[in-house]
């Protein structure tokens, strides 16, 4: 029996420098062109998002953050996917949402967004890698690779896994794509190896409204499990996009990166002060960004958001296989279309890094116009644990999403 690793990686940060052309002019972003297919199976996407990421963070009590790329444990899975035979790849594709569409559509879904994402806007920076390293030892179907360079634009690479120095260039090349901020995956590997399918998701942008430096100020952030930490709290007074989707209990804030391409929401319960998080429909929430039941109203307020920096670690066996997919953890998992030879995902490996401080472009500033207030603007204060979600805007398709207990905290691992 051989062993199939998946692992997903991403880092994010609010910060960048901005990209500009030859004489000094602002490149303008492409707008991703998506078919009615594409924007049915995005929505599923979100769907297994929040359900996902619900199903992770259900022990969070427990006062860990969290901060996950759906989407990228998905496009990886979407790899293996492709070698997946019978009742493995019924499993695989029902926990996914990839069972309402076909391969060939599927393939050529994830295509459009790898390549089509980091064009979006090029001031905010966006890479998506994709990478197989299979074993030389073992034959592996050429149809599977061929599929995956040409959908996936994976880099394609033998190695022999006995080698103790294998590991160095899967870390290497993982040290690359997220730019040093996670720079190793892999403590080992053996000559039981088939392959390591492996997804790595960079995201760096800039606030559209910076904080000021100056205004950032030491408070009380309210602890899940009671208590409260000093955590450096950045404020700015400007008119965000606010809703409050009853039904759902939540209230979200919009606050968008540079030319609102991209945005991070940020979401707390109705009862934020009673944190009430068993009335939050996040599902639901996230199923309704961009219809009318979802519309973000500009409202000038003071808002204040604690600065985080945390790394996060999860294997992900136990909650895939709870979500359904056990069979392709056990030895009769069919992989038939990756390797005549018997084949199970013997990991699902997620690592990441997330930075979000003060700093942004002061370029493309905008304020709200037309609006008298003659009274003193709301104070919303994301004091108490909230989560936080990152998505590209005219798709809405959510490419992170995470979970503040402790923004003082720099390290969680997962179970």
């Amino acid at each position: 029996m051989k062993n199939v690793i998946l692992t997903a990686m991403l880092s994010t940060a609010t910060f960048m420098s901005c990209e500009k052309g030859d004489n000094g002019n602002y490149i303008p972003g492409q707008e991703l062109q998506l078919s009615d297919t594409d924007q049915q199976q995005i929505k599923r996407t979100n769907a297994f998002t929040a359900n996902f990421f619900l199903e992770v963070t259900k022990d969070s009590h427990n006062g860990n953050n969290a901060f996950l790329s759906p989407f990228g444990i998905s496009t990886a899975m979407a790899m293996v996917y492709n070698g997946a035979g019978g009742e493995t790849k019924e499993a695989i594709s029902k926990v996914f949402r990839f069972d309402q569409i076909g391969d060939a559509q599927l393939n050529t879904y994830y295509q459009t967004l790898i390549k089509g994402l980091p064009l979006v806007e090029s001031q905010t920076e966006l890479h998506i890698g994709n990478a197989i390293w299979h074993s030389q030892n073992v034959p592996v179907n050429p149809d599977f690779l061929k599929i995956n360079e040409q959908f996936y634009d994976a880099r394609v690479g033998k190695l022999d896994f006995s080698d103790p120095n294998a590991k160095d260039v899967v870390n290497n090349w993982v040290k690359e794509k997220t730019r040093s901020k996670i720079d190793k995956i892999l403590e080992s590997t053996s000559a039981r190896d088939l392959a390591y399918l492996i997804n790595a998701i960079y995201f760096k942008g800039m606030w559209e409204q910076k904080f000021d430096k100056k205004d950032t100020k030491k408070a009380a952030f309210h602890l899940p499990t009671g208590g409260t930490v000093q955590a450096d709290f950045m404020h700015r007074r400007h008119s965000y996009g606010m809703l409050t989707m009853g039904p759902a209990g939540v209230l979200a804030i919009e606050i968008p990166y540079t030319n609102k391409r991209f945005s991070m929401l940020l979401i707390q319960p109705t009862d934020a002060l009673g944190g009430n998080w068993s009335a939050v429909k996040l599902a639901e929430f996230i199923g309704a960004l961009g219809s009318e039941s979802a519309k973000f109203q500009p409202t000038l307020m003071n808002l204040y958001l604690p600065k985080f920096k945390f790394y996060y670690e999860q294997d992900l066996n136990d909650v895939l296989t709870q979500m359904g997919m056990g069979m392709a953890f056990q030895d009769d998992a069919d992989f038939s279309n990756l390797s005549d030879k018997p084949a199970k995902i013997s990991e699902v490996k997620h690592k990441a890094f997330i930075e979000v401080d003060e700093e942004g472009t002061e370029a493309a500033a905008v304020t709200s116009v037309g609006v008298e207030v003659t009274s003193t603007p709301p104070e919303v204060r994301f004091d108490r644990p909230f989560i936080f979600v990152i998505k590209e805007n005219k798709s809405n398709l959510v490419l992170f999403i995470g979970k503040i207990n402790n923004p003082v905290s720099g390290e969680t691992a997962g179970r």
